[in-house]
């Protein structure tokens, strides 16, 4: 949770200061403001893309838990693919 927290805090400040100097961001449309800001893309891609290994990464901890289980292996597997398909 701490690490997702991290990630939301970090995307919001990369979005919030996008733009250096800061009141660049509403002052670019008229062309008259000096400034530069990072590509939207990128920063809307990294966003997404850091969310994506969240979701992987919260959907796999718990396999690697059932596979530690003291179960035979049929077992494992059934419980792995029950939780996957509830994953769905």
């Amino acid at each position: 949770m701490i690490l997702n927290v991290l990630i939301a805090v970090a995307c919001v400040l990369a979005t919030t200061f996008q733009c250096s100097p800061i009141s660049y961001q509403w002052k670019q449309w008229d062309g008259e403001g000096k400034g530069t800001c990072i590509d939207n893309n990128t920063l809307a891609f990294a966003n997404a893309g850091l969310n994506i290994a969240m979701d992987l990464w919260v959907l796999v901890l718990p396999l690697l838990q059932k596979y530690q289980l003291n179960l035979h292996w049929k077992k494992k597997l059934g419980v792995m693919l029950i939780f996957g398909v509830g994953a769905l």
